[in-house]
């Protein structure tokens, strides 16, 4: 009997392993299910002619091999686009030998507008350098497409598509609110000293160009006593909102080149937009040497009351020869280059 017993129970036993084990799920059933969860549909098709590369020249749009496989910079970029028909995950990467951009996202389309910049600036070539260049496409699940073309020309970013930014000064005069002419002129906006600055100087220089190439502004102030502001200039951008391709300011970005002079102690970045009669700014030391790309999102800005700032209805730029973190009796600050992106910073830390 205690062996007819004990083998009941083991069965019982067994039964009810097997009773737990077969309502738990199978590994390899949860594996299966993971293409059908990102893959396109069975129906979905894309191949290398979906993806269409057109050449940028001012106004003028043409597919890349009526181009001859060229993208100039010195006119133009490139727009990169597809329609999938259904929502699929995708990677794009442009890359040479040296620089890669890339690109990804879930979506039932590719709408990209690339001039030449790379995923990080490596604070001298803000493009590509001439020669061939590749564009490798993947959506999941399906086979890299592979385009190759070549880049040559200088780019300026001043014939670009809203999508992407809007350049809005470099000095050279490019951009929407350019400069009349190689120094400066009441037609390029306000400057004035502070704090009693003299010698006082705001003008147009070329002996050490940013990356951007060409003319920056430079300001130079000295006083007879140490002071946070020795002047400021400001220019018109009214209207810009029209140019922008969104209203929101949390998705756009001012990027912008500074340096403070040779053996320039306490000397600030302080940038920034005026609507109205409220200055919205972000200051920073300066305690790099040579030029900085800069970049911040709009919403960053704050006013003087740490209201962010939530409009693109803007009335002025503002650029300031300012100290920080303490007071200077002499201060030189140079800036080149205000472009204001869409959807991410020109270039990522």
């Amino acid at each position: 009997m205690k062996k007819l017993s004990y083998l009941n129970k083991l069965s019982l036993g067994l039964i009810a392993i097997f009773a737990i084990y077969s309502c738990v799920p199978n590994p390899l059933d949860a594996l299966d299910q993971v293409g059908p969860d990102i893959c396109p549909s069975t129906e979905f098709s894309f191949v290398a002619s979906d993806l269409k590369l057109d050449v940028l020249d001012g106004a003028t749009v043409k597919d890349i091999s009526l181009a001859g496989n060229t993208v100039d910079f010195s006119k133009g970029g490139l727009h990169i686009k597809a329609q999938f028909g259904e929502t699929v995950q995708w990677e794009l990467k442009i890359s040479n030998d040296k620089k890669q951009k890339s690109y990804s996202g879930k979506s039932d389309s590719v709408d990209i507008y690339w001039y030449g910049q790379g995923e990080k600036f490596d604070g001298t070539n803000m493009q590509f350098g001439a020669g061939e260049v590749s564009v490798e496409f993947e959506i999941v699940c399906m086979d890299v497409i592979t385009k190759k073309f070549d880049v040559t020309g200088t780019q300026k970013f001043d014939n670009i598509n809203s999508n992407f930014g809007v350049l809005i000064r470099d000095w050279d005069q490019n951009g929407e609110y350019a400069v009349a002419g190689s120094s400066f002129t009441v037609q390029d906006g306000w400057a004035g000293s502070g704090s009693g600055a003299n010698p006082w100087t705001f003008d147009y220089r070329a002996p050490t160009p940013s990356p951007a190439g060409g003319l920056y502004c430079e300001f130079y102030g000295v006083t007879a006593a140490p002071s946070w502001y020795l002047g400021a200039t400001s220019f018109p951008i009214g209207g810009i909102e029209a140019l922008l391709p969104t209203t929101n300011t949390d998705e756009l970005y001012l990027n912008f080149f500074v340096k403070a002079g040779t053996d320039i102690e306490n000397a600030g970045s302080q940038a920034g937009f005026q609507v109205g009669s409220t200055n919205y700014l972000i200051t920073e030391d300066i305690t790099w040497d040579g030029w900085k790309l800069i970049s911040h999102k709009m919403s960053d800005y704050l006013s003087n009351t740490g209201d962010p700032l939530s409009t693109t209805v803007l009335s002025n730029i503002i650029l300031q020869l300012g100290a920080q973190p303490i007071q200077a009796s002499e201060l030189k600050v140079m800036y080149d280059f205000l472009l204001i992106t869409s959807g991410g910073p020109l270039f990522t830390e």
